[in-house]
């Protein structure tokens, strides 16, 4: 699948994306690139609900439309960007390169955005 690959595209240019996957937004895995020890499914479901709610919980803030949220964890990070229709989530290694890994999940997802 063309989505697949272009996943797989963002790990082999960022050593420290562990996996990738694309979500709909109300929580149907799209496609994914990930090692099965991950559990890339599972968490880019529990993400997808918890970047809904917080969209929900921000709205009245009058911030503006949420681009992406990061979370750091003790053994790695997890990125989310909204993607229209879609979420990409993003797994990396600890002290990842998060601003390229960034800008290069940005650029993937309007590219998944036009195949959707």
């Amino acid at each position: 699948m063309i989505i697949e690959k272009v996943l797989h595209k963002l790990k082999e240019e960022n050593d420290g994306v562990l996996g990738s996957s694309v979500i709909e937004k109300g929580g149907f895995m799209v496609a994914m690139d990930a090692p099965p020890e991950l559990n890339i499914e599972k968490s880019s479901v529990m993400a997808a609900e918890v970047f809904n709610r917080l969209v929900r919980n921000v709205e009245s803030t009058k911030v503006g439309a949420i681009d992406y949220i990061m979370m750091e964890g003790s053994k790695g990070d997890m990125l989310v960007v909204d993607v229209g229709n879609v979420y990409l989530f993003v797994r990396t290694k600890k002290n990842a390169t998060i601003a390229k890994i960034m800008e290069d999940a940005k650029d993937i997802g309007k590219k998944i955005e036009a195949l959707i």
